[in-house]
Formats: C-alpha cells, sequence, structure tokens
C-alpha cells in the first residue's frame, strides 16, 4: 500500500508522512546511507501558501528561501548555496557548479526558459495540458558521472476554475531534509504563475517515486510524530497582485549583496513589501552568519510578513534556521 494523503497544512502532511514511513516503510540500503522507505506517494497541499512548519522541530523560513533564489537567479554555482546549505559541498564538481542545480534549468535562456514559457503558454491556450518543464533530462542517466543530479522530474501547471494548480514528479525525496524545502520552493513558483496569469493558487500535489527517511533522522521524525498537533493554518502572506518579476529580480540582487557581505544599509532593498521582507529574512541571516548580531536583530525587526515574524521570535530563543 502506498501513501496518499491531503492535507491544508504542510505540517499535517510531514505528520502524516513521518507517521506512515515509520510505521510502514521498508529498510533500503544506498550510497547515501540506510533509509526506511515508501514507494509511490503523493501528497496534496490544499492551501500552498501553509508552506512553512510552524513547529518546533521542522519550521525552517531561511535556507528554503535562499535554494528558491539560487533556483531563481538561474545559477548552479555552488557558491551560491554552499554558505546557506552546507550539505551542497559534497556535490560540487571541479568547475565550481553543482551539476544537478535547478537554475539554468528552469530559468535559462531559450528552451531552458521554461518557468517563463510555461507561462506564455497558458496564457495562450488556459485549458492546455501541455504545460510541463521537466527538469530531470535523459542525459542526466546516461551521460558522464555527476556527483549529482536533479531529484525532481517535472512540474506541470494546469489552470482550472480560474486557479493554478501545480503537480510535481520526484523520483527520490528525502522527507526530513528535502520535503519541507521542495514544498516551500515550488508553492512559491505554482504562486509566482499564477501572480502572473493574473489568477488564485489551487492546489499543490507533490508525487514521489522514492519517499524515505534516512536512519540518522528516525529518532527525529519521532520527536516530530510526538510533539502533537498545534495550531499550524497561519499561512504566508499572498504575493502581491501582478507580474512578481521585478520585485524577484530585486529580491536576488539583495541577497547577493548580502552574500557578498556588503554593509545592510547600502543594499537597496525590493520596492514591495513582500519580497522587501524576504530580502530582509536573508540580509539578517547574512549579518548573523558575519557576527554582526546587532546589526541583524535591526534588519529582523523591520519584518512584518506572516508567519515568518512568529517564527522570528522562536528562533531568537532557538538558533535555527
Amino acid at each position: 500500500m502506498s501513501l496518499h494523503h491531503e492535507a491544508e497544512t504542510l505540517d499535517d502532511l510531514l505528520r502524516a508522512v513521518y507517521a506512515y514511513v515509520l510505521l510502514h516503510g521498508h529498510a533500503v540500503r544506498s550510497t547515501k546511507g540506510d533509509s526506511l522507505e515508501t514507494v509511490g506517494a503523493s501528497l496534496v497541499l490544499r492551501q500552498p501558501r501553509n508552506r512553512i512548519s510552524r513547529t518546533e522541530t521542522r519550521y525552517r523560513y531561511v535556507t528554503p528561501l535562499a535554494e528558491l533564489c539560487w533556483y531563481l537567479s538561474g545559477s548552479n554555482q555552488a557558491d551560491a548555496i554552499v554558505p546557506y546549505l552546507a550539505e551542497y559541498e559534497r556535490v560540487v564538481e571541479s568547475d565550481g557548479t553543482v551539476y544537478g542545480g535547478y537554475g539554468p534549468r528552469i530559468f535559462g535562456d531559450g528552451a531552458n526558459r521554461q518557468v517563463l514559457n510555461a507561462i506564455d503558454s497558458l496564457r495562450e491556450k488556459r485549458s492546455s495540458r501541455r504545460v510541463v518543464v521537466q527538469i530531470l533530462d535523459k542525459a542526466d542517466m546516461h551521460g558522464p558521472y555527476r556527483k549529482d543530479i536533479p531529484c525532481t522530474n517535472t512540474m506541470q501547471f494546469l489552470i482550472r476554475n480560474d486557479e493554478v494548480h501545480a503537480i510535481v514528479s520526484m523520483r527520490s525525496n528525502d522527507a526530513w531534509f528535502g520535503l519541507v524545502h521542495d514544498v516551500f520552493a515550488f508553492t512559491m513558483l505554482q504562486e509566482m504563475v499564477a501572480r502572473d496569469l493574473g489568477l488564485d493558487v489551487g492546489a499543490y500535489t507533490h508525487f514521489v517515486g522514492s519517499l524515505h527517511l534516512y536512519e540518522g533522522t528516525l529518532d527525529s521524525a519521532r520527536e516530530f510524530v510526538d510533539e502533537g498537533l498545534q495550531a499550524t493554518t497561519i499561512p504566508m502572506d499572498a504575493m502581491p497582485e501582478g507580474s512578481p518579476w521585478a520585485g524577484v529580480k530585486q529580491l536576488i540582487e539583495a541577497e547577493e549583496a548580502a552574500r557578498s557581505g556588503i554593509a545592510a544599509n547600502k543594499i537597496p532593498l525590493p520596492q514591495d513589501r513582500y519580497w522587501a521582507d524576504l530580502a530582509r529574512i536573508l540580509i539578517a541571516h547574512n549579518l548573523r552568519t558575519a557576527g554582526a548580531t546587532r546589526d541583524a536583530a535591526r534588519v529582523q525587526s523591520e519584518i512584518t510578513l506572516q508567519p515568518i515574524c512568529e517564527l522570528l521570535e522562536r528562533r531568537t530563543t532557538r538558533g535555527t534556521d
């Protein structure tokens, strides 16, 4: 029996996934370590703006946002993501790239301008069933050996009842580390597509071939399940209406400036409050990393985005992103 679960929030999905894999998962050995696995899982997040965990053990907002910015920039350069996610260090190629990085595949040029091409296709034909962004390529399976290839196969966008639905297919998904990041990034992309088309977001569906928990995270998953039910229904604010791409560009520029060490008061913030608050999250993180805790606190105090404000308050007591 495979897992299928629908929920209103990410936390409800995570709770169902961890409970199921811990109880029904089959032991698998792989190059990355032993794990418990369920095959052919499908998860539906009915309210994609409920994309951030609000539980004590799984709330994350900095690293998923940083990874999203990496995708949006069209880059697969390791130095743009390793400062946020050191796990990428082990898959860096000799030329300084992460071969499996999504950026050039979905925000590149020409045919690799896939997300923007998808929007153009949906604007031309709203009922289309052909709008599929391909991330894993056949060359990934038969080319020279790479340390990393994409875990995501495809992302499909459908307009139904004046809402943009997104369907993601993954060959493999680490349910502890990867799932939190993937749901955040892909639902954000879903909302960007919807805003560009003047529509709202519909459901988000996440299909996975191998959904697994590595042995080293089993106890953490048990703790999550035992944590109990919490009020987890505060969604992120809706993106501003209209095309998001000017705000996205300004967010990427602010992130790059923050990572390069430019003083916070010299970094131009995006014009819209929503994108400016996302930039502030990354600016504050980079300031904390550099030891400028007072400046980080000042930048952080200006953030109004929900539910980030609540999570930031927790972070000051736990020291976790």
